[in-house]
């Protein structure tokens, strides 16, 4: 199985990071791949406040775009991490889902809490 992984500028422009990893996807299946992995935040990378402000469902923007592309092209897609609105109102999730290739989910993680920490006068809680 050739696999690909992608790397992408994210930033807080979600529509434009999700265009630009559709161009990797696309790249990378384009070359041979049948397993294709997203990174970390690869349909929005924000700091502070916004990272709550911008999560959002399971079946929002970014996922919808990951399901597309794997049904699309037939292949396996790890959507990296989006940030993901809790359920029950709590903190957001760095949520990771594996999708098949017919566009369903097969496997997911949500990660809750990495770590507390400041780095360059931004502080990550």
């Amino acid at each position: 199985m050739r696999t690909a992984v992608v790397q992408i500028n994210s930033g807080p422009d979600r529509d434009l990071n999700i265009e630009s990893a559709g161009r990797q996807v696309l790249a990378a299946v384009e070359d041979g791949a049948e397993f294709v992995v997203l990174p970390e935040k690869w349909s929005l990378l924000v700091t502070g406040d916004a990272v709550a402000e911008g999560a959002e469902d399971a079946d929002g923007e970014a996922m919808t775009a990951a399901r597309g592309w794997a049904r699309g092209h037939g292949i396996h897609l790890l959507a990296g991490s989006f940030t993901e609105k809790s359920a029950d109102g709590g903190l957001p999730a760095n949520t990771s889902i594996l999708v098949s290739p017919d566009g369903s989910d097969v496997a997911s993680y949500r990660k809750i809490h990495m770590f507390d920490v400041d780095v360059g006068g931004v502080e990550y809680r």
